[in-house]
């Protein structure tokens, strides 16, 4: 049987200053990402896969590194693409979610709808399965929205 452990890149410390891709992780996520590199199971893990997007690729190559493996990175484990809003204020940004969350066929101001990211993230598990279907331990490194997605989408 094959087991895909998905897991979230650490939290991150938002900043509007700066470009999105340069956001770095907050201290609980650094600490939170060092004792899942502890857990004995990442033993088990045989095979890698990561976004693309900057901050899971970081997280992911420090547990390839740790094991000694190449990253596999797949485009379908990227984030929900926002990129046409950017940074928004805290309240914009919560009424964007409550459309992408309450509303999955609907764009709120250009960002991809929920029902485009799950189909997405439901083929780069697809694509993980047939490329390693003799496996049996898999990381796939995504996003908090991406993991949801696929998680609602198997339930």
């Amino acid at each position: 049987m094959t087991t895909i452990y998905f897991i979230t890149h650490p939290e991150i410390v938002p900043d509007p200053t700066i470009p999105i891709s340069m956001w770095d992780y907050s201290e609980h996520g650094v600490t939170r990402w060092q004792s899942i590199l502890r857990k004995l199971w990442i033993k088990d893990i045989e095979i890698i896969y990561t976004s693309p997007e900057s901050r899971a690729v970081k997280a992911a190559q420090m547990m390839a590194d740790s094991l000694g493996y190449t990253l596999h990175v797949l485009n379908d484990l990227g984030p929900i693409n926002r990129i046409s809003t950017g940074v928004l204020p805290l309240e914009d940004f919560s009424a964007c979610a409550l459309t992408f969350w309450d509303k999955p066929n609907d764009s709120c101001r250009g960002w991809e709808t929920a029902q485009n990211a799950q189909a997405r993230a439901v083929k780069a598990v697809q694509t993980i399965l047939q490329e390693s279907h003799s496996l049996h331990h898999i990381a796939a490194i995504s996003h908090e929205d991406v993991v949801n997605l696929i998680v609602c989408h198997f339930q």
